[in-house]
């Protein structure tokens, strides 16, 4: 197990009823699925290679599956020692914590089977067994808690980026499925795929759904990426029963969008695909890297987080509200009446490192913020300083002080400071004047 990490980044130590718990740094996540069309049933063996934090103590991590079996270097664990414990985040934002002393900085192997069932976390969807045809896929939200890749594997909060290796197989039928996925896929046999995601991604970062071939239309294209003139392949695919939605007319779209968001925004980061999954309903869209699950609506938005959110990735859910704001002050509509000191303190970035959700207000006063920043510096060198932030920190982990301090010494306007204050993180800095 190689020796890699995000520690750095994580929240501190903290003890939660008598267990001190110490953030780990995962290394490398394996799985190998199992889905039985006739039983219905998928069974899953995941191994999480994990980094021990700073101190000695309880290590933290997540799943949102009910565990069977469990052994921590090789070390059987009762699984009432992995129990889910509240760290303040919110109503649904815990965190397991297993209760077994570990060194700090110790090189470590959790190994976990289990069932895999509808996820114990908010609003999220079972495994379509619609037998002989599965229908599966990770459908992740910032919208509520735990619903990244937690909801189906042991993971870890977004500050930390790892390789995840999936086997995955159906059996006991012999129709034909596709997986499509932003991971390097290698289809082994019928049913059979190897995915590998590499360790630049976070727990947010991979898009996995499968489908029966009879029941999706899709189409594979490429167009030239107008910055440098490499290929970029486009894997567009809905269900058939979207029978409104124009396969091609969506593929048109999703070139220009890719386009403009080159020229304006940046270098195209995620290799060499991009994977587009149209909606049948409405309010189900969501953004990976290099990859979109969209209503047709909102593709524009979600493709633009292929830039911000998942070009520049949020270190925290604390500094999630960047990329949606920025995304929507640049694709939706928004308020763009400006704030001034006069108007009531709004928090976008809280303080705890715990929260595990975007703030809806990210959709409408973080939009309304940039608009705030664009009267202050003017809305072109805002788009200037905005694209050379992202150039400069493309493929990391950002965060709210990070883009403050960087827009103050690029405009040098201090007063910046105060808005961020007032009407970022939500703190009552009142001044008569504007």
């Amino acid at each position: 197990m190689e020796s890699r990490g995000n520690l750095h980044l994580a929240p501190p130590v903290k003890t939660i009823d008598g267990l001190v718990a110490v953030p780990i740094d995962i290394q490398n996540l394996y799985a190998h699925v199992i889905f039985d069309m006739v039983a219905q049933r998928a069974s899953v063996e995941a191994t999480l290679e994990f980094l021990m934090g700073v101190e000695d103590g309880n290590p933290i991590f997540d799943l949102r599956q009910n565990i069977k079996e469990a052994w921590i270097n090789n070390e059987p664990i009762d699984i009432e020692k992995l129990r889910h414990h509240d760290f303040g985040g919110g109503p649904g934002a815990e965190l397991i914590i297993l209760e077994k002393a570990i060194s700090k900085g110790s090189k470590n192997i959790l190994k976990l089977h289990y069932e895999l069932n509808k996820p114990n976390c908010p609003e999220s969807q079972d495994i379509g067994w619609d037998t002989p045809r599965l229908y599966f896929e990770f459908w992740f939200t910032d919208l509520h808690p735990a619903r990244y890749l937690e909801m189906w594997f042991p993971s870890n909060l977004i500050y930390d980026q790892f390789k995840f290796s999936i086997n995955v197989e159906i059996t006991n039928t012999m129709i034909e499925h596709i997986l499509f996925s932003n991971g390097e896929v290698n289809r082994l046999s019928l049913n059979h795929w190897q995915i590998e995601f590499p360790e630049s991604f976070t727990s947010l970062s991979p898009m996995l759904c499968i489908l029966a071939k009879d029941t999706i239309e899709h189409i594979q294209n490429s167009m030239i990426l107008p910055d440098n003139g490499s290929k970029l392949d486009l894997l567009t695919f809905k269900k058939l029963e979207t029978s409104e939605v124009d396969v091609q007319e969506v593929e048109t779209r999703i070139r220009e969008y890719i386009t403009k968001n080159v020229i304006n925004i940046g270098k195209y980061i995620h290799g060499g695909k991009f994977i587009t999954f149209i909606w049948p309903v409405s309010g189900r869209s969501m953004e990976y890297d290099g990859a979109v699950t969209t209503e047709v609506d909102a593709l524009k938005h979600e493709i633009f987080h292929s830039w911000f959110g998942r070009g520049v990735k949020p270190r925290s859910q604390n500094d999630g509200w960047i990329d949606e704001a920025w995304d929507v002050y640049n694709t939706g509509l928004y308020n763009n009446n400006p704030f001034n000191m006069n108007d009531p303190p709004i928090m976008l970035s809280s303080s705890n490192p715990f929260e595990r959700i975007t703030p809806s207000t990210s959709y409408t006063e973080g939009p309304r913020f940039f608009a705030t920043l664009a009267s202050l510096i003017g809305d072109d060198n805002l788009h200037l300083y905005m694209r050379s932030f992202y150039q400069e920190f493309k493929q990391c982990l950002i965060t709210t002080k990070q883009l403050e301090s960087y827009l103050i010494n690029k405009s040098g306007i201090a007063k910046i400071s105060d808005y961020f204050l007032r009407f970022v993180y939500g703190l009552d800095n009142h001044s008569d004047s504007d």
